[in-house]
Order: structure tokens, then sequence, then C-alpha cells
């Protein structure tokens, strides 16, 4: 009876104790833009063995807490020692899509997260961010820009404000913008026309940055051009036969040229050849006959 009851008051000591022990803080890992605009994703990874109980994130700005998000998950107190589990990955969005109360200038966001085990630790992370949704000012310069279908042009812009991309956009491609010689103000852009493009594609320079994208047109004039097109017919036995020719006379080529290393090797190490085949035989005559190998 009395060994019973030392095992309960064992069973009721130890227990907790080592519940207690076993259980962690989390560890956070924040990454996220130094600027937000209308709406920047943040990525927010969570490290804890057994998962986090409670993370929350809210951006502090002026003396005002505004929630931007929050995921919870069923407590475990006691049974969370049979879990393991990976990191979590959180990605979420911030900016003044969400939190139409910001204001342009300097903002702080502040991320939570509670471990989900029998002390429910909980540990904060701050970052200090700025806050911007006015887009970029851009002006184009007023110069007439001749454009060949398949050809390209380089336009000059200024850019004011904060801006993180800018250049030159027609159709689907983009093209960056480099600082002007002389200038402190003014960038340019040699962009091309691609040739199929269709011709009354409209060129514009661009500037954007976590908020919003500005735009700017220019005088142009695109000259259409007339590319050849024809219909190639194509042996398709005949180009497989080829393909083989050309792959087997690149083998033999680098078989040669593995097999001269291989006799310089040789020779460096005052080592004799012994075995040839074919091709190192002939190799080898070559080189005896001037004299480089033995």
């Amino acid at each position: 009876m009395k060994i019973l009851l030392l095992l309960v008051v064992l069973l009721v000591v130890v227990c907790p104790v080592a519940l207690f022990w076993m259980s962690s803080a989390p560890t956070l890992t924040l990454e996220s833009p130094p600027v937000v605009g209308i709406e920047t994703p943040v990525k927010l990874t969570v490290q804890s063995p057994h998962g986090a109980r409670h993370v929350t994130a809210a951006i502090e700005q002026n003396g005002v807490r505004y929630p931007v998000f929050e995921r919870s998950e069923p407590p475990s107190r006691v049974m969370f020692w049979r879990r393991k589990q990976a990191p979590g990955v959180v990605t979420f969005p911030i900016g003044r899509k969400i939190t139409p109360a910001l204001k342009d200038g300097k903002a702080k966001l502040v991320v939570t997260a509670q471990s989900n085990d029998l002390r429910a630790l909980a540990v904060s992370r701050e970052m200090d961010v700025e806050v911007i949704s006015a887009p970029p000012r851009l002006s184009a310069d007023g110069f007439q820009h001749y454009i060949n279908q398949g050809g390209s042009e380089m336009v000059v812009g200024t850019i004011s404000g904060y801006w993180t991309d800018a250049g030159v956009r027609a159709g689907p491609y983009s093209f960056r913008t480099f600082p002007l010689p002389g200038s402190k103000t003014e960038r340019f852009s040699l962009f091309a026309f691609p040739w199929d493009l269709p011709a009354d594609t409209m060129p514009f320079f661009f500037a954007k940055n976590p908020g919003a994208e500005s735009k700017a047109t220019f005088w142009y004039k695109v000259f259409p051009k007339k590319f050849r097109t024809r219909d190639l017919e194509i042996d398709v036995s005949r180009s497989d036969e080829k393909r083989q020719v050309d792959i087997r006379r690149r083998q033999r080529a680098s078989c040669a040229s593995l097999r001269i290393q291989s006799i310089f090797v040789r020779r460096d190490g005052a080592a004799h050849i012994v075995q040839f085949n074919m091709c190192e035989r002939l190799v080898y005559k070559c080189l005896r006959a001037m004299k480089l190998v033995v």
C-alpha cells in the first residue's frame, strides 16, 4: 500500500514537472519590406516543436493599434508532447487596403505567437515600417521618338518621390532605367519594340512603389515592318538520323581529347601506356612521332 501511495505521489509530482520542462517558447522570424503600401505581403515563420496556440499581428501608429491578422488552434496542455511539428509559415497582407485608417508615415508592425503546451509562453517581434500610399511623381521627355517594329528606342524620364522600380513597358515587356549621366534626377531607358508586338501597342514610362504605380506617355511613332514568313518541310526521320551522326562525331572528338589528356598525365607521372584501343593507338603513334611521349 505504501509503495502504491509513493508511486501515486511521484506520478503527481513528476508529470507536471516533466510537462513544464518540455514546454518551450516559440521562435519568430519576420520578413517584411521596410515600406508598406496599399497591400504588402508579410511572411512570418513560427518555429515551435508543439505548434502555436495563438498568432496575432497588428500595426501601431500614433498610439493606435490596428489588428491585421489572427489565428488560433485548440489548446493542448497535457498531450502536446506526443506531436512534433515543423516550422509553420504564415503569410498575410498589411497596408491601406486592410487598414484604411493608416496614414503615410512611420508605423510599427508587432507580431505575437503563443506556444501550444503547458506553459503557453508568448513571444513578440516588432519591426519599424514606413507607410507610403502616394504614387511616385513621373514625367517623360518631350522629344519625338521614332520606333521601328523590331527595333529599339531610348526615352528619358524624371522620377521623384519614393519608388522601387521604373522603366518603359511595351506590351508584356518591361525595360529598366539607368541614371542619366550628368543629371541627378533624370533616368533613361533603352527599350525594344519586338517584331511580334502589334504596331498599335503604346509604350509608356512607369514608376512604382509598394503602394501605387505612375504612368507617363511620350510622343512616339511606330513604323510597321513586314517580316518574311514561309513554310518549311521537315523530314523528321532524316533530322533524327543527322542528329545521331552529329552526336557520334562529338563523342569521337571528345574521346580523342580525353585520350590525349590521359596520355599527358601518364607521361608526367613517368608511367608507360600498356593497353590501347584503336583510338588510343592512333593518337599515341602521332604523339610518339613528335617525341611527346615515351
